[in-house]
């Protein structure tokens, strides 16, 4: 839990530790509802739930396996007092309207531990981040990071009642959920696995109506350039500061190094195509890592994407895409403006700040450099860049989460997606995340040395350990209906906050063991809140 080593030095073994007292505060709607709560129990012939209302939110909704759940059901189903039992029931505080949850509105749970809980996890809107901040950021950091959320640690939570880490893992994500799809005014979408099915993210890859590759642009967000990996590094940029410099005195460093990467790089020009050509965004990192053979790989005409297999995914985000032959033409594509075979027209204006962002926010090209970082030529570059895939499309499914996507778009709605994802995790120094999480990750896995025979193996399994924290998927667990006011089997999808447990927790598509959440909880990554 803590280091405590240090305290040996000193008289007071505890120096390290500080216990705060925090009950909440007590509202009379909650003593109405434990009043209520008592009436519901008294009826189904159960004893006093004083404990159970003390420390288990909206309890009726999460009381499975415990008695007091076949009492409930046994008296709502006897003529003679089932519609009296009923009565009680509706109008029992702190009880889950399954009309609001439907409708994605606030959901009252009565209970003050469980608002202090959401105060310190969830007002703060700690959830606007999707990694904690960095302990040594290279710059200055933006929002959500900067501020007192710069501070923010993850929060572990234990109870020796077994309904806690259900109701509380899902009452907070579905607070989380609800406001990232709540930013933008008349972005609300009605809660239902019906309509998530129908929400594709913005970073798949699809063909043009002429059959062509027509998602060039996310295949930038998953490239890792050699190139603006090194050119783009703001660890030495910080170095050669002397301090922590700002993130625009970052971006006007690297600003400068890439325009002079620019002039080294040289195309057949294409006077039919749109003037400025847009396909400059994709090609650059290509051309850049063309001009210097950093990439030589590229070249392969046999080359059809393995390095990017094995992303880590969730939900409905890669079902159209992952793996599949389109994903392999858009791979095609990229080596052939790698070996100059595509004619290109003028460079847009905004041509080297699109770079910037590249440089600094490409989940790849990150990882490519904090992979250098962390393993040194040790590791062949080849084996580096092929990790680097992996890693960038796991991020990659995270941003076509469509919580994620709500919330990262929000502010900037018009802008292309893949651009704003880029600026995000610029803002969040992506970088100095990878390099302390790889740091402390390859330590944990025990990749003290690299096998100079198969270091593709290592390399598999770091990248591996990457996808599986920034992947994990979300758990969707079931909410008690006796009334069954809702139409199916209410779930509550939990990812934000999760359950912790030796059990498998049932997901939509697979399942998520405890040694998935432990390595998921020790990352920078969500979830934030661990329940046991």
């Amino acid at each position: 839990m803590v280091r405590t080593e240090r305290l040996e030095a000193g008289d007071d073994r505890n120096g390290m530790l500080t216990e705060v007292v925090d009950s909440g505060v007590l509202l009379p709607d909650d003593a109405t509802g434990y009043v209520e709560l008592e009436r519901v129990a008294k009826a189904a012939g159960a004893p006093h739930v004083l404990e159970y209302w003390k420390s288990v939110p909206s309890f009726l909704n999460f009381c499975d396996g415990y008695k007091i759940d076949e009492q409930l059901a046994t008296t709502l189903g006897d003529p003679k007092v089932g519609a009296d039992t009923r009565s009680q029931l509706v109008r029992l505080k702190g009880r889950i309207g399954w009309e609001s949850w439907r409708n994605y509105e606030r959901l009252e749970a009565g209970n003050s531990r469980y608002r202090a809980i959401e105060a310190q996890t969830v007002d703060n809107e700690a959830w606007r981040m999707l990694w904690i901040a960095p302990s040594l950021p290279y710059y200055e950091l933006a929002s959500p990071w900067d501020g007192d959320r710069a501070d923010f640690t993850k929060r572990l939570i234990f109870s020796s009642w077994a309904g806690v880490p259900k109701s509380v893992s899902s009452l907070l994500s579905y607070e989380v959920e609800r406001r990232m799809f709540g930013l933008r005014p008349g972005a609300m979408i009605p809660n239902s696995p019906e309509v998530r099915k129908t929400m594709r993210g913005l970073l798949l890859f699809r063909r043009d109506p002429q059959g062509r590759p027509g998602a060039m642009n996310s295949f930038a967000f998953v490239y890792p350039c050699v190139t603006l990996a090194e050119i783009g590094d703001p660890l030495t940029i910080a170095a050669e500061s002397g301090g922590t410099p700002t993130l625009e005195e970052a971006r006007s460093a690297i600003r400068s190094r890439i325009e002079r990467a620019l002039a080294s790089v040289a195309v057949v020009p294409d006077p039919e195509a749109p003037q400025p050509d847009k396909r400059w965004y994709w090609a650059a990192p290509l051309l850049l890592d063309a001009a210097s053979e950093a990439a030589p790989w590229m070249k392969r005409r046999d080359r059809t994407g393995r390095g990017w297999d094995g992303g880590a995914t969730d939900d409905v985000a890669d079902e159209d895409d992952a793996g599949n032959e389109i994903f392999t033409q858009h791979v095609q594509l990229a080596a052939e403006m790698y070996r100059g075979e595509v004619p290109l027209g003028e460079r847009p204006d905004d041509l080297v700040e699109v770079l910037v962002d590249l440089a600094l926010g490409s989940p790849a090209t990150v990882a490519l450099r904090a992979i250098g970082h962390t393993l040194g030529d040790c590791m062949p570059l080849p084996n580096r860049w092929d990790g680097a895939c992996r890693i960038g499309w796991a991020f990659r499914s995270l941003f076509n989460l469509p919580d994620v996507l709500s919330m990262v778009r929000a502010d900037d709605w018009d802008q292309d997606y893949w651009r704003t994802a880029t600026r995000y995790c610029a803002g969040g120094c992506l970088t100095a995340v990878l390099d302390e999480y790889l740091h402390v990750l390859r330590e944990s896995i025990g990749l003290f040395e690299i096998d100079g025979d198969d270091p593709g193996e290592d390399m598999y399994e770091l990248a591996a350990a990457v996808q599986e924290a920034v992947g994990i998927r979300t758990t969707s667990l079931v909410a008690m209906d006796h009334l069954g006011e809702a139409s199916d089997t209410p779930r509550f999808r939990t990812r934000y906050a999760m359950r912790f447990g030796d059990d498998r927790a049932a997901t939509e598509q697979s399942t998520v063991t405890a040694a998935h959440l432990r390595r998921a909880f020790n990352s920078p990554f969500w979830p934030f809140v661990l329940t046991s």
